[in-house]
Parts: C-alpha cells; sequence; structure tokens
C-alpha cells in the first residue's frame, strides 16, 4: 500500500519543474482612493520581464484598475507621472517539491512636473498553493499573487496620498 502513496506522489511531481504564466485575473473594483485626481496622473506601464507573457493583457489589467483608482476631478496644468514596470509576473514549481510558487513583482516611481521623485515603491505579491491540477494550480497561484500585489499597491497609495486635500475647516 506505501508503494501506490510512492507512486502517486511522484506522479504529482514529476515534470513540475517548470515555469507557468497566466492571463491575470480581473482585480476587484474598489472606490477611488482620496487625494489620486484622475487628470493629475499620466500613466505609463512598462513590461520588463525576459518573457512577455500575456502582457498585453497584463498591462490592460493594471492600467484599468488604476484608472478605477483614481478620483475624478479637474485636470490641473501640471501632471504627476506614475511609471509601473513589471518586473515579474509567473508561477514556478520545483522538481521534488509539492508546491507552486506564484510571485508578481512591480516598481512603481511617481514623480513630480518637474521631474523629482516624490513617491517610489516596490511591490511583491507571494503566493503558494499545492499542486493538486498541475497548470490549473500555477494559473491559480499565479494570480493570487497579481492580487497581492495589486492590494500592496493600493494600500501603499492610500496611506500616501499625492495630494494633500483641504479640510472643511480650512
Amino acid at each position: 500500500m506505501r508503494w501506490k502513496a510512492g507512486l502517486w506522489g511522484l506522479f504529482l511531481l514529476a515534470g513540475c519543474s517548470t515555469v507557468h504564466t497566466a492571463a491575470p485575473p480581473e482585480v476587484e473594483p474598489l472606490p477611488p482612493l482620496v487625494g489620486w485626481p484622475q487628470g493629475a496622473i499620466a500613466l505609463t506601464i512598462e513590461d520588463l520581464r525576459p518573457t512577455k507573457d500575456e502582457t498585453e493583457a497584463l498591462v490592460q489589467t493594471i492600467e484599468g484598475t488604476i484608472r478605477v483608482w483614481l478620483r475624478e476631478s479637474t485636470v490641473p496644468s501640471d501632471r504627476y507621472a506614475m511609471r509601473i514596470q513589471i518586473l515579474g509576473y509567473q508561477a514556478a514549481a520545483e522538481t521534488g517539491q509539492p508546491y507552486w510558487y506564484g510571485t508578481t513583482a512591480f516598481l512603481v516611481t511617481v514623480t513630480d512636473p518637474t521631474g523629482n521623485r516624490v513617491r517610489e515603491w516596490q511591490i511583491l505579491g507571494r503566493a503558494r498553493k499545492w499542486n493538486w491540477w498541475g497548470y490549473g494550480t500555477a494559473r491559480a497561484v499565479a494570480q493570487e499573487s497579481f492580487q497581492l500585489a495589486m492590494a500592496q499597491l493600493r494600500a501603499r497609495m492610500e496611506a500616501t496620498p499625492l495630494v494633500v486635500l483641504p479640510t472643511r475647516g480650512e
């Protein structure tokens, strides 16, 4: 009976030393962020990964999500620039390991209208899942790491507004 369990384990782990990417998931719509006016941000997204699988879907998902987060406003004459560099988005498994590991990494830089860097964040989303369904699990863990990275980006933006809005008493 033990040899059956061993064969089953080898079957699950065989051929899993690989890297896999998948289309990113839709990010849950959240209300706009206070202090991040839509008209004041010029958004640029670059995919710097060596293997550019799913680039178009990845860029569109990030851009669409950021646009929803930005608050509607009148367009000021000077614009800030937000540059998001995609450094990683993948799922990987190693031979002998029963897990898929998902990693998503961004470098986000915000500059003011004069080109001075006002914000810079290193965003990293990591996830791990037991390898039950092969590439199906790989897809799920890559997407989970993407969701975690986007949540981390939103948290950073919430914590450090770009524009400090006056309160009612001012």
